[in-house]
C-alpha cells in the first residue's frame, strides 16, 4: 500500500514551500522597511532656511508694574511675655540675599 512518491512530485513540492518561504521573507522585509520610512523623520529641502551667524550683545528690557506677595506668613506666638524693641524693615521696604 505505502508507495514511493516520484522525485518529480517531491521537487514540485520542494519548490513551493521555498517559493512560499521566499515570498514570506520578502514580504516581512518590505514591511520592516516601510514601517522604519514612516517613522524616520524628513524634512523638506525648500522648508530649511539657511543663514550665517553674527555675534553681539542682546539687549531686551522688561517693565512691569505689580505687587509681590508673600508665598507664606506665619505668626510667632511666644509662651513667655515678651516685647518688640525694635523694627529693622517696614512693609514695602527692600532687602537684600542674607539681611
Amino acid at each position: 500500500m505505502d508507495r514511493e512518491i516520484p522525485k518529480e512530485v517531491l521537487r514540485k513540492e520542494r519548490r513551493r514551500k521555498m517559493i512560499k518561504l521566499v515570498a514570506v521573507v520578502g514580504v516581512c522585509v518590505l514591511v520592516v522597511i516601510l514601517v522604519i520610512s514612516f517613522l524616520r523623520d524628513s524634512v523638506n529641502r525648500k522648508n530649511i532656511q539657511l543663514s550665517t551667524v553674527d555675534t553681539g550683545t542682546i539687549e531686551v528690557s522688561v517693565s512691569a508694574s505689580g505687587k509681590v506677595a508673600p508665598a507664606f506668613e506665619e505668626i510667632i506666638n511666644t509662651p513667655i511675655e515678651s516685647r518688640i524693641v525694635e523694627v529693622y524693615k517696614r512693609g514695602g521696604d527692600s532687602v537684600d540675599v542674607g539681611t
